[in-house]
């Protein structure tokens, strides 16, 4: 299949595509786009593009650079762009940063555009996802942050 994203997983920092993801590994997935100038976007993207072959950060361990997990390499690359600055999370003894802790950025800040949340349809026999975008996404999201963090 076409590769057309790029994610750490346990046998690195890979090409993969999208909709194979989608349909055999992902329940929900949140797309944010970064409020950035043109110039930081592409030092953004080329930062991605640089950990590609990466090894995966086993020990998730965002002290060491070496190897990446999937939310150290959206740390890497975007921390410290436009009005974006991470605040790391002790977990098992090392700082780090979860897709919940970037989820609860975007609804903190501003710095993030919000473009769509796709989650599995509980009813659906074949695995559809819901789409929410505008308005309805916002609240959604906000609604599992707020049920995430009352447990």
């Amino acid at each position: 299949k076409r590769a057309d994203m790029i994610e750490a997983v346990a046998e690195g920092v890979i090409f993969n595509n999208l909709e194979y993801i989608m349909d055999t590994h992902v329940n929900r997935m949140l797309v944010l786009r970064p409020r950035l100038s043109r110039s930081q976007q592409a030092i953004f993207i080329a930062e991605i593009y640089s950990y590609l072959g990466d090894g995966y950060d086993f020990k998730f361990d965002f002290a060491d650079a070496s190897q990446q997990v999937c939310t150290e390499v959206i740390y890497r690359a975007i921390n410290g762009k436009g009005s974006i600055n991470f605040a790391l999370t002790e977990r098992a003894g090392h700082e780090t940063l979860s897709a919940d802790d970037i989820a609860n950025y975007h609804l903190d800040t501003s710095s993030f555009d919000f473009v769509l949340l796709a989650e599995t349809d509980p009813d659906s026999k074949n695995n559809e996802a819901l789409v929410f975008v505008g308005a309805e996404g916002e609240k959604r999201i906000e609604a599992l942050m707020s049920s995430i963090a009352a447990k």
